[in-house]
């Protein structure tokens, strides 16, 4: 038999809902901590419209969530200070607890930027299944996210974060190339080389656009750009691809 599982995320705030899902598991069983962990992130990074993206003062967890509390107060307790939550009790709120934090005010960067990573391995699984509408959707999400980081952290766009959005970026261009979509693609591919010029995967997606628009001039000029930031492997294979005016496989 399973048993049903209302998850609601309020801000104290303003009272307003800024997430709810409906769970299902088996009787007796324990929802995972990735499963809260990810409702938690989704109340902070992707509340109800027309709320926007922070890290509320309070958050108010529904009674249902206090049966699974200890599979989530690690992340929980991750948190910067002076973020508190409370419990919602059939006698009402019970007291706030304090969450531990290193930070003085709220942060919201390593949350959205960890949903993005998140995302980027939700549209890869998804992409793998040949699901590629799922795919782009949480490719876009990813991007999303990064993009609200960056803006809310623009001193914090470090390489490793440049890269990540390069990659999401190459990737959902590879969908649109499976889908036919090339001004889609090349229009990624880009936004992939201006955000990491290291990444040649975002090269090579403009290059595959390229010949699928029938462009075939523009092919060459954009492996050219790439001789001057990509290193390693990957530098080997713009060179061989120049050299034998090839573009299979890339």
């Amino acid at each position: 038999m399973e048993h049903e599982t209302m998850l609601e995320c309020r801000d104290a705030a303003t009272g307003a809902m800024r997430s709810s899902q409906y769970l299902f598991t088996k009787e007796g069983a324990s929802l995972s901590q990735g499963v809260l962990a990810r409702f938690v992130r989704r109340c902070i990074a992707y509340p109800n419209a027309p709320q926007q993206p922070a890290l509320p003062a309070l958050m108010l967890f529904s009674n249902q969530f206090s049966l699974h509390m200890s599979a989530v107060e690690p992340f929980l307790n991750s948190l910067p200070a002076p973020f508190k939550w409370k419990i919602d009790g059939p006698d009402g709120p019970e007291p706030a607890r304090r969450l531990r934090g290193q930070y003085e005010q709220p942060d919201v960067f390593d949350v959205l930027v960890g949903l993005a990573g998140e995302r980027k391995d939700t549209g890869n699984k998804e992409y793998a299944l040949r699901n590629h509408e799922c795919a782009v959707r949480a490719y876009t999400q990813g991007i999303e996210a990064l993009c609200r980081a960056f803006a809310s952290a623009p001193e914090r766009i470090l390489p490793p974060f440049r890269r990540l959005r390069a990659v999401l970026l190459a990737n959902r261009a590879a969908v649109h190339l499976l889908d036919h979509c090339a001004e889609e693609a090349l229009r990624d591919g880009r936004a992939a080389e201006e955000a990491d010029p290291t990444y040649v995967k975002g090269y090579f997606r403009q290059v595959r656009a390229h010949e699928m628009l029938g462009e075939t001039g523009e092919r060459r000029a954009v492996l050219e750009r790439a001789l001057g930031f990509v290193y390693g492997a990957d530098l080997l294979a713009v060179k061989s691809a120049l050299r034998l005016d090839t573009w299979e496989g890339v």
